[in-house]
């Protein structure tokens, strides 16, 4: 018997439930939309593996807890809201130790971080909440960087795998990896049908030839720079409009509408902007016949959707985050290697491009729209119309 098989057997033997019929367990999901949909298929797997367990799902922001609120998946979702430029705001800080305090009460058995975890607060924050068993996985970088000393139990990376595959590799901490639905999941409710429904009908659009487009992504730690250049969607909706004979929906933050509508005035095309909330939003997006996005949160809500989607990739890490179905194809500049270093090479989440977006500016809209057009534009045939 290893070493780390011993190390578990023994907390096992600690704690009491050597039978595993139930534990109490919180995931820490600390990176984003896109992040907690492509934990999914590891949930499946605790609630496969784990029957009795409680789920405590925690979120650092509350997007990143909507896919897997209102779910079977988890018990509970519970938001810490944590923003790094009021980290040391002290009128905070008090409502902070309580909240940690809270979950301190709780006693939990295990605590898992979600990957990517390269980052000393994830370790921090795991260590705070105190449960016996905190996995994260294991990265080369310094531990006194990234305090990953405080978590005791660490699953090694793998930079090859995509991080679908890197989140089941956790349950090694838990022993054999069960046969799981590998899937990605996002919840969406029968209202949020019904809203999806009655958009398009109010449209006159339920019958239509639907393309979802996302143009943005987030714009924190200039992830801003995963955009393909917006002049070059509007060009392709105008294709699309010509040839396609099809409706493009562009899905948006609200603060995003106006910057999107001068864009559309600009080109001579007429889009239907969707500005709702997240559930919604992934309602409709699974009407659509095809999405194509930028590597973001909707690209993984609309893998989750079981809608076909052309993906557009830049610096991001293509094993890592690719659409995680057959149902995808992906648009990438091949001169170009990824600039994202996190979190193998680094604890920096920012992305830092010396070669002004050569990745993104060299795709164009030939190659988006030959992929739309190859891929079957209109493939997803089961779509709903009534």
């Amino acid at each position: 018997m290893s070493n780390f098989e011993i190390c578990h057997l023994i907390f096992f033997l600690e704690c009491g439930f050597c039978n595993l019929t139930f534990m109490n367990l919180l995931v820490i999901a600390a990176s984003g939309i896109g992040c907690t949909i492509m934990f999914t298929p590891t949930l499946r797997a605790l609630r496969k593996k784990f029957p009795d367990a409680k789920i405590t799902f925690l979120g650092i922001s509350k997007g990143f807890v909507i896919p897997v609120e209102g779910s079977n998946l988890v018990d509970e979702v519970l938001v810490f809201d944590f923003k790094k430029d009021s980290l040391f705001n002290f009128k905070k800080i008090w409502g902070r130790l309580k909240f940690i305090q809270n979950l301190r009460k709780r006693k939990f058995d295990v605590s898992i971080t979600a990957f990517p975890s390269n980052k000393w607060f994830f370790n921090f924050y795991a260590w705070m909440v105190g449960a016996k068993k905190r996995v994260t996985h294991f990265y080369k970088t310094s531990s006194l960087k990234n305090l990953s000393f405080l978590q005791n139990t660490k699953v090694k990376t793998d930079k090859n795998l995509h991080d679908v595959d890197q989140n089941l590799n956790l349950l090694k901490a838990f022993g054999k990896v069960p046969e799981v639905d590998k899937s990605l999941y996002f919840h969406i409710s029968k209202e949020n049908e019904e809203f999806a429904k009655n958009f398009l009908q109010e449209r006159n659009l339920l019958s239509k030839k639907l393309i979802g487009m996302h143009l943005g992504s987030s714009k924190d730690y200039s992830f801003d720079v995963k955009r393909w250049p917006e002049e070059n969607f509007a060009k392709l909706i105008g294709r699309i409009e010509r040839e396609m004979k099809a409706k493009v929906l562009i899905f948006s933050e609200p603060n995003e509408r106006k910057e999107i509508e001068e864009l559309a005035k600009k080109f001579a095309v007429s889009p239907v902007i969707v500005c709702e909330d997240l559930k919604n939003a992934a309602a409709i997006i699974k009407r659509c016949n095809t999405m194509v996005s930028n590597d973001s949160g909707l690209m993984h809500i609309a893998v989750a959707m079981k809608t076909p989607v052309v993906a557009i990739f830049g610096p991001s890490h293509i094993t890592r985050t690719r659409p995680y179905t057959d149902k995808a194809k992906v648009v990438v500049n091949e001169e170009c290697n990824s600039c994202m270093k996190y979190p193998f090479a680094s604890t920096s989440i920012r992305i830092v491009c010396d070669k002004e977006r050569i990745c993104l500016e060299g795709i164009t809209v030939n190659e988006v729209y030959d992929e739309l057009a190859h891929f079957g534009a209109f493939k997803k045939i089961d779509r709903i119309t009534h």
